[in-house]
């Protein structure tokens, strides 16, 4: 799947203010961290259903046990007129070892419907949230509106999971 230019430079200003401001070092999915270190990993970017938009989310460490997100979507739909709500929000979730998830943290969520119309870009950034137990975590950029009349439910992108020892 080709991948727009801005969409790109999103997800590189999001992992660059990650990284000015809370962590020295990337991860990878799947790759072992503890809360004590200082990193950030982010999704590649994932597109929407409405024919151009796209999401990225990442998840952060501050190198002292607490783990943070944020999620940008970037609005290029084929229609803009064509969103009559929008709402999104970010959440860090334990991911438990069944599949299932535990949401530990999550941001308000946050009218994106201008955002939509405008073609721009929103982000959802989440407080720190202290870990106290190991385990896998990601972030993950809920979304709920509506598109040329269809329902547009769900999460629009997940940061990797990140296996995060205390």
């Amino acid at each position: 799947m080709r991948t727009g230019v801005k969409a790109l430079a999103v997800a590189a200003g999001v992992a660059a203010a990650l990284a000015a401001t809370t962590s020295t070092a990337s991860a990878s999915a799947g790759e072992a961290r503890t809360a004590a270190q200082s990193w950030y990993t982010c999704s590649d970017p994932v597109a929407l259903t409405d024919g151009g938009s796209t999401a990225v989310s990442c998840i952060s460490s501050d190198g002292v046990g607490n783990l943070s997100g944020l999620s940008v979507m970037h609005f290029n739909s084929a229609n803009p007129a064509g969103w009559t709500a929008c709402q999104l929000n970010s959440t860090l979730f334990r991911v438990n070892s069944d599949g299932t998830e535990t949401a530990l943290s999550s941001a308000p969520m946050t009218d994106c419907l201008d955002a939509a119309h405008t073609k721009a870009d929103l982000g959802a950034a989440l407080p720190w949230a202290a870990i106290t137990a190991s385990g896998n975590y990601r972030v993950r950029l809920g979304i709920a509106g509506s598109y040329n009349g269809t329902a547009v439910l769900g999460y629009a992108g997940s940061s990797p999971v990140v296996y995060v020892g205390v």
